[in-house]
């Protein structure tokens, strides 16, 4: 039996087929380390600005640690926001430490939590199994949400 064929029809503007694929896709919005999925830079910054607008209290995912000062050194969350040009809801992924920043959305709260996992869990592995001046194992984090992420609180 033949595999059905799929026929996929393009609207002529671009810029709404772009809108509906980013709708349901993960968005790169900006990123100290890696290339970006917008070109449009004032929209970028429109959604960056939106996000870091969102209270922290409105996060619904968290990770943070601090430095010697107890000021936040690095820090990554997942809460919702609206999108200000298009007025829909995403979930931003957001983390920043004192290398850099990243900001991506998703359109779904799983996505952006699967993604807020992964990221935490692989910058602990960045310092497992090496240990502090007291020979006690390294956390990247003071506290997180994440299960099984060792912490320091």
């Amino acid at each position: 039996m033949a595999a059905p064929e799929l026929h996929i029809s393009l609207s002529a503007d671009a810029t709404a087929f772009t809108n509906a694929m980013n709708a349901a896709t993960r968005r790169l919005i900006r990123s100290t380390w890696a290339g970006t999925d917008l070109t449009d830079t004032e929209y970028a910054d429109r959604l960056t600005d939106a996000i870091d607008e969102i209270p922290r209290t409105a996060h619904v995912r968290e990770s943070v640690s601090h430095d010697r000062n107890g000021q936040i050194s690095a820090h990554g969350y997942v809460a919702e926001y609206i999108d200000p040009a298009t007025g829909t809801a995403r979930w931003a992924e957001h983390y920043s430490d004192a290398s850099g920043t990243e900001y991506a959305d998703h359109p779904t709260r799983e996505a952006a939590e699967a993604a807020y996992e992964e990221n935490v869990r692989s910058l602990q592995d960045c310092v497992t199994g090496t240990c502090d001046e007291n020979g006690d194992e390294e956390c990247w984090w003071d506290g997180s949400d994440v299960q099984g992420v060792p912490t320091r609180n």
